[in-house]
């Protein structure tokens, strides 16, 4: 009889153990496919990417053509999207890299998130349509064949010619 509980107290710990460890590991597969599929390049914090969609992503079974499920399982996440016929809210099932791609699209909700949809800002050069130097004043050279801009900067926004306004 005591080697009976014995075992089964083992028994317990091991599939303790093993929950543990599959809980780690899925943890890291999926944070690893969010990082991955958030390219540095164009997100500006990979880390609030990972915190926006870890909650809602899954690892799930792959599904062949005809919709049947394969051996094989992936990260999924339940992303809250917009319908573009309609504009209503929807759950759509997607790929991190999927995901990130149509948070990317949808810049009224996650613009903030890339760099992309960022507008420069004090600091750094200004959004003047690129007659900018980097430092926020308009580059001279540009513009001094084209007296009728200078003008038109000097008359509506003479700081970024460093002059002081009138």
């Amino acid at each position: 009889m005591c080697q009976i509980i014995q075992y089964e107290q083992e028994l317990k710990t091991a599939k303790d153990t093993a929950t543990q460890y599959q809980g780690l590991y899925t943890s890291h597969v999926i944070d690893d496919s969010i990082r991955r599929a958030a390219s540095p390049d164009e997100v500006m914090n990979q880390e609030l990417i990972v915190q926006l969609l870890r909650p809602k992503t899954q690892i799930r079974p792959i599904t062949n053509e005809e919709g049947k499920p394969t051996d094989k399982q992936a990260p999924m996440v339940e992303f809250d999207d917009i319908d573009e016929n309609t504009g209503q809210p929807i759950t759509t099932l997607r790929t991190p890299a999927d995901a990130i791609k149509r948070m990317k699209e949808l810049p009224s909700q996650y613009g903030g998130l890339f760099r992309a949809n960022v507008i420069s800002g004090v600091g750094q050069g200004a959004a003047t349509g690129g007659v900018t130097s980097g430092t926020g004043k308009v580059d001279i050279s540009k513009i001094a064949k084209d007296q009728a801009l200078y003008r038109k900067y000097r008359k509506e926004n003479p700081a970024l010619l460093g002059l002081k306004p009138r």
